[in-house]
């Protein structure tokens, strides 16, 4: 009789757990993302919102909260109820700030629950249409001559900045540093001429590159991009630069303590649709290769992209704020 009761009891208990997991989501989701519209996170945020939303069949809302290299947006996933409808949507600048601030009003580990790393892909170097900078050699030859180029960024520490240290570091150039307030805002500089060049992520560069008003040069990884208006671009290493390589990754996080049945549930459902030809075939338009990583898989890998964007700021003597 015990037994019996016993069982009934498990029984009861495993249908009550997996009607809770059925019940979510009931209610819209949203999803932070802590950079400026236009971005290329910003982008892939709205295409993967779309997805979520036609999979779980509720709305799902992109709140962009752009400001202090992306800490405004963060330190408010940081600071929302741990229940699964406020997500952020955000790339390697999370790892990033903790070396750049001396204070954060968050934790960049402790704080999240990795849900998901869902792409990551190469930057790109462009220069303004109408320059006379042709090729990397040319961008190089020049910021070596003594003349300072300018570059701009996405801000301070964000990835849009450390890229193209790295780049003066490895080649000798004179540079200046002109911060704006997200990518979009950066490429209108380029276009406009305002600044010399800028290495920015693929899908935040490709609209002007495609519409004539910017010119690549080269991308930051170790293969050139496979799509139609960067295939025939050189990498960086085959143009002189040697070994140069640099990635960005873009992933999804939760506040800490988010149960673990709804971390897992969001976790499959971006897997799922990451399988999607059509949305992986989005991303490979737009500049960003689908890379998916489970939550333990993530966790550990920002674990170790703290360390390894340490390391590369400490190198190149960028100030913490």
């Amino acid at each position: 009789m015990r037994l019996t009761h016993a069982l009934l009891l498990s029984f009861a208990t495993m249908a009550g757990g997996a009607a809770d997991a059925r019940s979510f989501p009931t209610a819209a989701i949203t999803i932070v993302v802590p950079y400026s519209p236009g971005g290329g996170t910003d982008i892939m945020a709205r295409l993967i919102g779309q997805e979520l939303s036609a999979g779980f069949g509720v709305s799902v809302v992109i709140d962009n909260k752009p400001g202090a290299s992306g800490n405004i947006g963060t330190s408010h996933v940081a600071n929302s109820k741990p229940d699964g409808y406020t997500l952020l949507f955000t790339s390697s600048g999370h790892v990033i700030n903790p070396s750049l601030f001396k204070k954060l009003p968050f934790d960049p580990v402790k704080d999240f629950e990795p849900i998901a790393q869902l792409a990551s892909g190469p930057s790109v170097l462009v220069v303004n249409a109408q320059s006379s900078y042709k090729s990397p050699a040319d961008l190089i030859a020049a910021g070596k001559s003594g003349k300072e180029l300018t570059f701009g960024s996405a801000g301070l520490g964000q990835p849009t900045h450390l890229v193209a240290e790295k780049f003066a570091a490895a080649t000798g150039m004179k540079l200046l540093h002109i911060p704006y307030k997200g990518s979009a805002a950066a490429e209108i500089a380029l276009a406009s001429a305002e600044i010399d060049f800028l290495i920015d992520s693929i899908p935040a560069a490709l609209p002007l590159i495609r519409s004539g008003k910017t010119r690549a040069l080269a991308v930051t990884g170790r293969e050139r991009f496979p799509i139609d208006a960067l295939a025939a671009i050189p990498t960086l290493s085959e143009a002189g630069v040697k070994d140069f390589s640099f990635v960005t990754w873009w992933g999804m996080l939760a506040p800490a303590n988010t149960p673990k049945d709804r971390v897992d549930i969001l976790s499959q459902a971006l897997e799922k649709a990451m399988q999607s030809p059509t949305l992986k075939q989005r991303f490979i338009e737009i500049g960003a290769m689908p890379a998916v990583k489970s939550p333990t898989a993530f966790k550990a890998y920002m674990g170790a992209e703290l360390t390894n964007y340490h390391q590369l700021i400490t190198s190149l003597n960028i100030q913490a704020q």
